[in-house]
């Protein structure tokens, strides 16, 4: 959906579009998590090892990826859907996040591979080198301790570290070209502006907020695994929020109608222009609200001239409830159950806008890619009507 509301010289103009709020607020729990992530985990490290090496390769592990992949994360975030990857990108990254708790809570647990202990060998060889090298490094932020690599666990967590490194390659570069997606040309700097806000604030809050937990926890449970692990478990959370705040239209109406929800009122009069591809998911959202019981109707209102052509071009008027002021189109609720509930009507009218998109099809070639999305779905609800009899 294109939305292009009025904007004037207005600070927060890039925050009163709702998709820009939505991915910020997402952004914002991720970030938190993955900055309490990072000081939780070279926390944890430092106490099983007291080495000051293992922090810089805890570091190296995070970000030697993100180097090496950076031209080919950036060809893969240009020729696949961006939302898509994003929330791909989060999932795994809670997951990592999910893995370094489970590491943390049963490290006792672990049985002692040959793997394990040669990775162990492999790591105290290079503290020694080192410690050669840079004497500082022999240093101790604990006086009296002296490194040792006997955890079978902290090998886990580097490899963990490593794969959240590589996922991370490609979150930003999703992250950077979905903004513009997002907002109008006009509000971009604004964005980007609100979005660097958001990302700095993060990244301190983020570790202030993971130094006072593992401490509070601390001093509850002075020799468990509770502290970091509690911190991985809210970075995985924080992940995952992403997922709440970028939630697609099409399941947005689902959950809604499955929650007894059955009259939904869209207002377009900040829209100024909609795409076909969110016209064709407010279509499977009447179809969809329509098949409910008792059955739900989908209103349309406030919508601008060339909005309303839009509506009635593609036959969305059949389907919908639109309020078009003066003109005489639009449909009491009761009329629109009327027309839409008999089964024939439903799939007639999944045909007549599978029909309207291929014909735009069919008008130029270069429309197919615009309106793939939109084909497959409805060319799956009117398989679906056949195939149950419909």
């Amino acid at each position: 959906m294109a939305i292009t509301p009025n904007f004037k010289n207005d600070p927060y103009a890039a925050l009163r579009v709702a998709g820009f709020r939505s991915y910020l607020c997402g952004n914002l729990l991720a970030t938190v998590g993955m900055q309490m992530l990072g000081l939780a985990v070279g926390w944890e490290l430092y106490l099983a090892t007291h080495s000051a090496m293992v922090l810089g390769l805890a570091g190296l592990c995070q970000t030697l990826p993100i180097l090496l992949l950076a031209i080919p994360s950036g060809r893969l975030v240009d020729h696949f859907d961006r939302k898509k990857l994003l929330l791909l990108d989060q999932l795994l990254l809670g997951l990592s996040a999910a893995g370094l708790g489970c590491v943390t809570v049963f490290q006792d647990r672990i049985p002692d591979l040959f793997i394990l202990r040669a990775a162990n060998r492999v790591l105290a060889s290079l503290d020694g080198f080192f410690q050669n090298i840079f004497p500082s490094l022999s240093h101790q932020f604990i006086p009296g301790q002296t490194a040792r690599f006997d955890s079978p666990y902290v090998p886990i967590m580097l490899a963990l570290l490593f794969f959240n490194g590589i996922v991370r390659s490609i979150n930003q570069p999703v992250k950077q070209a979905l903004v513009p997606q997002l907002v109008p040309a006009k509000t971009f700097f604004n964005a980007v502006g609100w979005n660097t806000t958001v990302v700095e604030s993060s990244n301190i809050a983020g570790r202030a907020l993971a130094g006072i937990l593992i401490a509070a926890v601390q001093l509850r449970f002075p020799d468990s695994p509770a502290p970091c692990a509690l911190v991985y478990f809210l970075a995985a959370f924080g992940q995952l929020g992403q997922w709440l705040f970028l939630l697609p239209v099409s399941q947005f109406f689902d959950k809604m109608i499955k929650a007894g929800r059955r009259r939904f009122v869209l207002d377009f009069s900040r829209c100024t222009g909609m795409d076909s591809t969110f016209l064709g998911l407010i279509a499977g959202a009447g179809m969809e609200a329509s098949k409910a019981t008792p059955p739900g109707v989908l209103s349309l209102i406030g919508l601008s001239p060339r909005n309303l052509e839009l509506v009635r071009n593609l036959g969305l008027h059949r389907l919908l409830c639109v309020d078009c002021g003066d003109f005489q189109m639009n449909f009491s609720p009761d009329q629109a159950r009327a027309l839409i509930t008999p089964d024939e009507q439903e799939l007639a009218n999944a045909r007549l806008i599978l029909k309207a998109h291929e014909n735009l099809v069919a008008a130029d070639s270069t429309n197919l890619s615009k309106f793939e999305d939109v084909l497959a779905f409805l060319k799956t609800q009117t398989e679906k009507e056949v195939t149950t009899g419909k």
